[in-house]
């Protein structure tokens, strides 16, 4: 099945605020029934007992969480909240070669599940870049699906919150954490729900479960939190799950899942969603009249990603231009943040609230986002924030009162938004850039042990990609070029290293802690340099070279797989080799200017 019309109205399938109490009185009562109608009897005792308190928790938790899902702040316009309505154009997602539109997504995915014999529900993931606009597709998601069906309560959970949440059962944590995890999620909304029965409910799929952001789990929590939600899928096959991330060639391999990922904005609806923006009417028209030019350049890639389109756009009625580079993009788009000319009043420039001039207000916003992004806080607590700012204070060597400087980042730069009692970067990305910023001056071992630190986040964050970006020669000379070669000779790895060795060495199954170390290293470089093969491709490839020498089977795919190690090898020794001439070369064209 496949969708490629775009939803001209991006209200289409939702219901309006007025009537968002009906709405969710009608699905809590309809669900709970349908619940008790076919239930065991020992539940339905259980539920009956309870049943009024019961139907107002869930009715409460939907009104509540929608009327959170439905605001939306801008980086246009940080001083008013707005509906998603007015500011969100809808998804469409690509299955394959399918196309879905938002709407015909979610109807699908509520329909029953032909095709898998052990799971009657859809279970599936949304990969997206950063910025693609996947938390506000699960926003949508969870409005829409109130609409849609009448069955089941959708259950929208952010999965960062698990960074700091305590295992029930620490020592063998088990499937039966999810009954804790939701009972807190339901819960939080001030009513009563038991564990026993949120457990009734995953198990008479009572639920539609929304988990967004498995990738902003701390890296070394993902694991088990992975291995929990395949479980859950296994466990619970009546209660349809829809998680969210950014791509990881790991999240591939999930049993059960299908795989869908978020389409890029085309042109239309790129302008379609300047439109919808909070700001001055000339400077709008200017701007499409720019973006419809650039459509058909190297900008594409910006144009097509609803957080770049608004940077570009503060960053072009700035300075009416749009940088090429990433990291220049960035720094263009603090300029403006900085500057802040509010876009409906133009011309006023917002005080700072610190004092502190630009370099120091990027100084210390770099170590704080270092200090954040190293412990996994996107999100965080007054508490938290109070610790990386004293934090970044002492690496910045800077003077600074706290509330001062949280208003610049809320309210003079729109770097960071409330959310609840959360304090947040308006999104990782800026986290993400600041961090590198930081790291890029850092000297000798504590750069490499930097690097090191957040290596493991390579395939979903953009910290490496940044430094590569807007400091090459440091991260190439202190990082890239030492672990490379370092990482070749551990593996025993050469030039002329024939082409099955280097599958065996480079791909294969690492017989020690040092060699997955290196192949990890080899893969970390192959996607900054955006090899023409990924980590996944070759993987396929090498696992599928494998069966056939293991069956001794059509010789001439093992010659293509064989090309394809010996491209892969080449990539890699050929980069060592360049990089060493480039900096030979200068530091000799150094030495005989001053020696």
């Amino acid at each position: 099945m496949s969708d490629t019309n775009s939803e001209s109205n991006p209200a289409s399938g939702m219901h309006d605020f007025l009537d968002e109490k009906a709405i969710t009185t009608k699905l809590a009562t309809k669900a709970l029934d349908r619940l008790l109608s076919f239930g065991e009897k020992v539940v339905k005792e259980r539920w009956a007992r309870h049943k009024n308190s019961t139907f107002e928790s869930f009715a409460n938790y939907l009104y509540e969480k929608s009327i959170r899902c439905r605001q939306m702040r801008s980086l246009l316009d940080d001083s008013t909240v707005y509906t998603l309505r007015d500011l969100y154009v809808p998804a469409r997602l690509r299955n394959g070669p399918s196309m879905f539109s938002e709407s015909n997504f979610l109807k699908l995915f509520v329909q029953g599940n032909l095709s898998n014999q052990f799971r009657r529900t859809h279970a599936a993931i949304v990969q997206g870049p950063a910025g693609s606009g996947k938390s506000v597709l699960f926003k949508s998601a969870f409005l829409r699906l109130q609409s849609l069906s009448n069955e089941r309560i959708p259950i929208l959970f952010e999965l960062r919150a698990l960074n700091s949440r305590k295992l029930h059962n620490p020592n063998s944590p088990s499937v039966d954490e999810w009954s804790y995890i939701l009972h807190d999620e339901i819960t939080s909304h001030g009513k009563n729900v038991s564990v026993e029965q949120v457990q009734d409910g995953l198990k008479f799929g009572l639920f539609t479960l929304l988990l967004d952001g498995v990738d902003e789990i701390k890296p070394t929590l993902q694991p088990l939190y992975e291995r929990l939600i395949v479980d859950l899928t296994k466990k619970y096959p009546e209660c349809p799950l829809l998680v969210s991330g950014r791509p990881m060639a790991r999240l591939a391999g999930w049993q059960d899942f299908s795989l869908y990922e978020v389409e890029s904005l085309n042109l239309n609806e790129a302008v379609e969603l300047v439109k919808k923006s909070p700001a001055d009417s000339n400077l709008k028209s200017d701007f499409i009249a720019e973006v419809t030019v650039l459509d058909k350049t190297d900008f594409k890639e910006f144009i097509g990603n609803p957080l770049l389109l608004q940077i570009m756009m503060i960053t072009f009625s700035d300075i009416r231009r749009i940088s090429r580079l990433k990291h220049e993009f960035y720094e263009d788009a603090f300029q403006a943040l900085w500057v802040k000319h509010d876009l409906r009043k133009q011309g006023f420039e917002r005080r700072k609230y610190s004092g502190l001039d630009r370099r120091e207000f990027l100084e210390l916003t770099g170590g704080f986002a270092f200090s954040s992004y190293l412990l996994n806080d996107v999100a965080m607590r007054a508490q938290k924030f109070s610790e990386h700012f004293l934090r970044a204070l002492k690496l910045s060597k800077l003077v600074a009162k706290e509330e001062e400087y949280k208003q610049d980042l809320l309210v003079s730069t729109s770097l960071f938004v409330e959310d609840g009692l959360m304090l947040k970067f308006s999104h990782r990305s800026f986290q993400e850039y600041f961090a590198s910023c930081f790291i890029s001056k850092l000297l000798g071992r504590d750069f490499e042990v930097a690097i090191d630190a957040i290596a493991d986040r390579y395939e979903t964050d953009q910290v490496l990609p940044f430094l590569l970006s807007h400091s090459p020669d440091i991260i190439e000379q202190y990082w890239i070029l030492p672990q490379t070669a370092k990482a070749l000779n551990i593996l025993g790895v050469k030039s002329n290293s024939s082409v099955q060795t280097y599958a065996k060495k480079v791909l294969g199954r690492a017989n020690t802690a040092e060699s997955e170390s290196a192949q990890k290293t080899i893969a970390i470089v192959r996607h900054l340099y955006q090899f023409r093969r990924n980590k996944r491709d070759l993987d396929a490839a090498f696992d599928a070279w494998v069966e056939i020498q293991r069956t001794k089977t059509d010789s001439l795919l093992t010659e293509d797989f064989e090309t394809i190690f010996a491209n892969d090898r080449d990539a890699v020794v050929g980069l060592i080799n360049e990089l060493r001439r480039k900096y030979s070369r200068s530091r000799e064209a150094l030495d005989s200017l001053l020696h």
